[in-house]
């Protein structure tokens, strides 16, 4: 299955420390114990009964549903990237994260994450399933992310002109100081929708992904499309690389078996059935008739000859 490609080592180690408080000893503290659960995963050969157990104890330890949150996302991201045999982990971890109180850009990857782990748990059963499975949880993805206003292309940042004194208070223009954090909220929002637009890439490549491979299904996933996005611009974004595949058709049908033919009744036949067994009936009935006639003659003739 197609991987977020870009949840690198630094984008990982950024999403464990992106919901602590750094300011705070105790999100320091968070933080640093998700990075050493991060440092468990080593693909199929993760120390899973570790992971378990420091997830469990860490559970316990952090009982705020924003920590408990993070927590759940770090565990769903060691198991996704783990290999086949936890895939329900990495289901269940993002499922819970998805309950509890993360950023935009992390609950992208849990529904990323999510999907996938479904596809790759279900790997053995036809893909006409599978899809059925999974697609929907990218486009639920797809769905909350259009909630946060993320335009059609991403911006570039824009640039923050660099102003003098603002690091002595009091001393720095009240204007250069609102101009200055303006273009520090614009930027930081240009960031924002960079990320976005790169998460909602993914959930639509996911979804071409299920639906570019044979046996097609375009009504099914113009159906579901339409259905839980209930947009037709965003319809319009997930089918646009389906189509662009050839891929957004129906599979013909298969054309039936072939029936061997049925022999209508035809009733003369019976007719010159019937007659043929009569006349036979009609030449053994004679047969015998002449055999008994001859029989008396020659009965007669003995009689006649012995008086």
């Amino acid at each position: 299955m197609v991987r977020h490609l870009v949840l690198g080592w630094g984008l990982l180690l950024a999403a464990a420390l992106e919901g602590a408080v750094a300011a705070a000893p105790e999100g320091r503290a968070l933080a640093e114990e998700l990075l050493a659960l991060q440092a468990l995963q080593k693909g199929s050969d993760t120390a899973f009964d570790e992971v378990e157990r420091r997830g469990a104890d860490l559970l316990k330890k952090y009982p705020r549903l924003e920590q408990q949150a993070l927590i759940h996302h770090q565990l769903a991201c060691v198991y996704g990237v783990s290999g086949a045999a936890k895939q329900d982990r990495a289901i269940e971890h993002a499922r819970q994260a998805l309950r509890l109180p993360l950023d935009p850009g992390q609950r992208m990857r849990m529904y990323v994450y999510w999907g996938d782990a479904t596809c790759i748990a279900n790997q053995k059963r036809p893909l006409s399933e599978v899809r059925r499975m999974a697609a929907p949880i990218f486009l639920e993805g797809l769905k909350e992310l259009r909630t946060y206003n993320v335009p059609e292309t991403a911006p570039e940042l824009p640039r923050l002109e660099r102003q003098t004194g603002l690091a002595q208070p009091g001393k720095a223009d009240d204007d250069a100081q609102r101009a200055y954090e303006q273009q520090l909220a614009a930027r930081k929002r240009a960031e924002f929708e960079q990320e976005m637009c790169r998460h909602r890439d993914v959930l639509v490549r996911q979804v071409a992904y299920l639906y570019c491979r044979k046996p097609y299904a375009g009504s099914e996933i113009r159906e579901l499309a339409s259905r839980i996005l209930q947009n037709p611009a965003a319809v319009d974004a997930v089918l646009k690389p389906i189509e662009a595949k050839g891929a957004l058709v129906d599979p013909e049908p298969a054309a039936p078996p072939p029936t061997e033919e049925v022999l209508a009744p035809r009733p003369h036949i019976y007719l010159f059935v019937i007659a043929g067994h009569f006349l036979a009936l009609i030449a053994v009935v004679g047969v015998i008739l002449i055999v008994k006639a001859r029989r008396r003659r020659a009965a007669s003739a003995d009689s006649a000859n012995t008086a």
